[in-house]
């Protein structure tokens, strides 16, 4: 039986999709200095993302009026979890409920804070509908980059199906808290993507299903 549960779990783990788009996903925020930015940037390039808001992001007016931007704008939210610890309960219930009374918007797609799958075991057995999201390529923008290196790493990273791991916000233990790079590598990879005549979507697109207007 214990197996058999850890089967299920697996099959709603996912690292990549099987399709021939790019899927941008941001994690930990939003952010009142670079979301706004991160969108217009978006627009400009008639691209959308999947959003994993952090609950700790959300404490003010200011988040809330972002949370209803990234919506408005067509992008997917999922659940990144109402506090961001590698140990304690990410409380993705509360997020979950929060998400729907804010912007009306019912998401079963969830990212466990620093990708620990130990921390999403108890709510995927509370949601059977929902599904984990990992990454298949990061870029480690929570640390400084050096864009020469991160452009090397574009062609292998960029392959139909990726899921890109990226950050507009800032988790409360991070050290490097410089998201403006982020701007730069999520330009990067929208140029990189157009050159070579690469689709992007969201992770609502592929589960609509899982991520839906009230």
């Amino acid at each position: 039986m214990q197996r058999q549960y850890h089967d299920a779990i697996d099959q709603r783990w996912i690292s990549r999709i099987n399709s021939d788009a790019i899927y941008l996903t941001y994690d930990d925020g939003p952010n009142p200095d670079i979301t706004p930015r991160l969108l217009e940037l978006l627009s400009t390039h008639n691209t959308r993302a999947t959003f994993f808001v952090s609950g700790s992001s959300l404490q003010t007016p200011q988040s809330i009026n972002l949370l209803t931007s990234i919506v408005n704008s067509g992008h997917t939210l999922g659940n990144h979890g109402w506090m961001h610890s590698d140990r304690a309960c990410p409380m993705f219930c509360a997020l979950e409920s929060f998400i729907e009374k804010a912007v009306g918007i019912s998401t079963l797609l969830v990212r466990a804070p620093y990708g620990r799958r130990s921390l999403l075991l108890q709510y995927l057995s509370l949601r059977e509908q929902a599904i984990a999201f990992h990454w298949s390529h990061h870029f480690s923008d929570w640390t400084r980059l050096h864009f020469n290196l991160v452009e090397a790493e574009l062609p292998r990273a960029i392959q139909p199906g990726a899921i890109l791991l990226l950050h507009d916000g800032i988790a409360p233990a991070a050290q490097y808290r410089d998201r403006k790079q982020t701007l730069i590598l999520t330009e990067l990879i929208l140029n990189h993507c157009e050159t070579r005549g690469l689709c992007l979507r969201t992770l609502g697109d592929e589960f609509p299903d899982r991520h839906k207007l009230l």
